[in-house]
């Protein structure tokens, strides 16, 4: 009895476990068909939205296309949106970037569209059509203006020509009353001649005798002259400081001193704007001489000839005259001449270094500063054998101390007389300020007064020229005083 309770609980444990197999097969398979029921249904959703969102796509390219065309009106937000939308596409953006480059041609304030287009076309054709008709009548005016000019100066042309041969037998009467008269004169010239041949045969006698007395008088002057010429040379060179000397001379006065002729020009290196100071005849010594006139030249003439104009007269009883002597340092013959500046160069006394003013002047007047070493011994450029002029201004003094600013005045104190030194064994001349002053100024700078804190009444106040006196030429050849008896009564009297 034991037994058959443990078969038949055997039996329903084995049914059981069965039935729950089943049961567990049964949910699998209808989770599994859940799960696929559940993914075709995602799979469909996804490929309707997909279609809508095409579908909207290519109703926004429509109506873009629509809109580009301008069968449909749309307003600018709505373009807007349809180039957000589909703007991007690679079919749609060509399109769009041509559409753009194509408005451009519409107004501003005109709606863009491809409709808008050809009317645009066609108003600017006609425009272009009425300015064509207008520039061809404009064309035909002008051809008949030029019709009716050729014909004017035509008619003035023969008559010209008509006058012009009046006027030729007006000058035919006129030659052949010329030649009449001429033929008068003719005979009384012969007249005359005879009458004139027996007063030289007359007189053939006496000048022959008076020549010959001339040339040896001539002679002797000519040496005489040459001897003073020499010993008045030796003793300028005895006398000079330095070997400067004038570089030319007036050769002719014009326009009543307001013009002269100079024996310099193009051979010489001369170009239009350099300035010469005029100094007098007897005048040997150039570092000592006083300047009576300053010329500016204008204009080349000749190979050693120019015109040059006066810009400054320092005293009307005074004036150039020929033979009087000009002089420059601020030129030589074919080259610049060149220039050193040392030390403080104060132009107008107010204590405040004017250098670079100083080389303006000297540059604008066809100088060139090749060296400078300041007031603190700063130096820059070169000395060579070239250099000219040493332009010298205020050296500092040293004081002897021990400080860092005595030490540096010392040594520029120092370094100031070497550039001398250095300057003198090169034989380069010294020129002082006030000198090269009165060399460079002009007629403006002669009216000019200096407005430093130096500078007082007086400044403002006319002054008369000292020491100046109308200037007389004594020295007059034989030859002229012998001649001139014969019109004058003594032949001492002075040109008018």
């Amino acid at each position: 009895m034991a037994v058959r309770d443990d078969s038949v609980v055997r039996g329903g444990l084995i049914a059981c476990i069965i039935a729950l197999v089943l049961s567990l097969a049964a949910n699998v398979y209808a989770f599994m068909s859940a799960n696929w029921a559940r993914q075709q249904a995602t799979e469909a959703s996804t490929a309707k939205n997909n279609s809508d969102q095409a579908l909207v796509q290519a109703q926004d390219k429509i109506g873009l296309l629509q809109a580009l065309i301008g069968s449909k009106q749309v307003t600018e937000a709505q373009l807007q949106q349809y180039r957000t939308s589909v703007g991007a596409d690679a079919e749609i953006k060509p399109v769009l970037d041509q559409f753009d480059t194509d408005m451009t041609l519409l107004p501003a304030d005109q709606p863009k569209s491809y409709r808008a287009l050809p009317e645009l076309l066609n108003t600017a054709n006609r425009d272009r059509n009425t300015q064509l008709a207008e520039l061809r009548g404009r064309n035909n005016q002008l051809i008949e203006e030029n019709k009716a000019v050729i014909e004017r100066e035509t008619k003035a042309r023969q008559q010209a020509e008509a006058d012009r041969d009046a006027r030729a037998q007006e000058l035919a009467m006129a030659r052949e009353e010329f030649n009449t008269f001429r033929q008068d004169l003719i005979k009384q010239k012969e007249d005359l001649s005879d009458q004139l041949q027996r007063k030289i045969d007359e007189f053939e006698s006496f000048r022959t005798e008076a020549q010959s007395r001339q040339n040896k008088l001539l002679a002797d002057n000519a040496k005489l002259q040459e001897t003073v010429n020499m010993q008045r040379d030796e003793l300028a060179l005895l006398r000079r400081e330095e070997f400067e000397a004038p570089q030319g001379r007036v050769t002719n006065v014009l326009r009543g001193g307001q013009v002269v002729w100079i024996n310099l020009g193009s051979a010489d290196g001369l170009r239009p704007g350099v300035s010469f100071s005029v100094l007098g005849q007897d005048e040997i010594r150039v570092s000592e001489a006083k300047p009576k006139a300053q010329l500016e030249v204008t204009r080349i003439g000749g190979a050693h000839l120019a015109e040059a104009r006066v810009v400054y007269a320092r005293d009307v009883r005074n004036p150039v005259i020929e033979n009087d002597k000009i002089y420059s340092p601020m030129w030589s013959p074919g080259r610049p001449v060149r220039f050193a500046l040392a030390g403080t160069l104060d132009l107008d006394g107010d204590g405040v270094d004017d250098s670079k003013r100083l080389r303006g002047l000297i540059e604008s007047s066809g100088g060139e500063v090749v060296a400078q070493i300041d007031a603190a011994g700063n130096r820059s450029g070169g000395l060579t054998k070239d250099t000219r002029w040493l332009v010298m201004g205020d050296v500092p003094e040293a004081t002897g101390g021990d400080d860092d600013r005595s030490r540096q005045l010392s040594n520029a104190v120092a370094a100031i007389g070497q550039f001398k030194a250095e300057a003198d064994r090169l034989g380069v001349g010294q020129i002082g300020i006030d000198k090269l002053l009165g060399y460079l100024k002009n007629a403006n700078e002669a009216l000019t007064i200096p407005l430093g804190r130096s500078a007082g009444e007086d400044a403002l106040r006319p002054q008369a020229e000292p020491g100046s006196q109308k200037r007389w030429v004594e020295s007059v050849s034989e030859l002229y005083m012998r001649e001139d008896r014969d019109g004058r009564a003594d032949g001492n009297t002075r040109p008018e």
